[in-house]
């Protein structure tokens, strides 16, 4: 190989790899070094708070599990008539997201679009009731997930 093709090749392969450098990272080769707090930056995790749907599938589908069982019930605040021998009987009923049901044996006090009852489930022949120890006006249940 001739030496000036020698030249020129090695000469190719250094500008070469500068290029590469300078595209790779410019900041670095091209200014003074940054300070590490500027090129070490780590990013900040983000958190997301996310709403939870609310369902009583669980408690509808064990009903013989959960009865007696104390519970704090999420929902919006429904009310309704039954029919029986002497009649139509007012009922209140807590619903979750997807309609379901629970009775309550306490309507709440103030006007809310979600309420919070704590109380003792009781299985009864439609389905369930909620012997209700403090209903109130609370805010959707969420869970907080942090992304890398």
């Amino acid at each position: 190989m001739d030496p000036k093709n020698i030249i020129i090749a090695a000469l190719a392969v250094i500008v070469a790899t500068l290029l590469f450098q300078v595209a790779r990272s410019p900041r670095q080769l091209l200014c003074e070094p940054c300070p590490p707090a500027e090129c070490e930056r780590e990013a900040s995790p983000e958190t997301l708070t996310i709403p939870l749907s609310i369902s009583y599938e669980r408690y509808i589908i064990n009903r013989t599990y959960w009865d007696g069982k104390r519970v704090t019930l999420y929902g919006t605040y429904e009310q309704g008539t039954e029919e029986s021998l002497s009649g139509a009987i007012h009922r209140d009923y807590l619903a979750d997201d997807d309609g379901r049901i629970i009775r309550l044996t306490t309507a709440p006090e103030e006007n809310a679009s979600l309420y919070q009852a704590v109380g003792v489930l009781r299985r009864i022949f439609e389905g369930m009731e909620l012997e209700v120890l403090t209903i109130e006006p609370s805010e959707r249940p969420t869970v907080n997930r942090t992304l890398p």
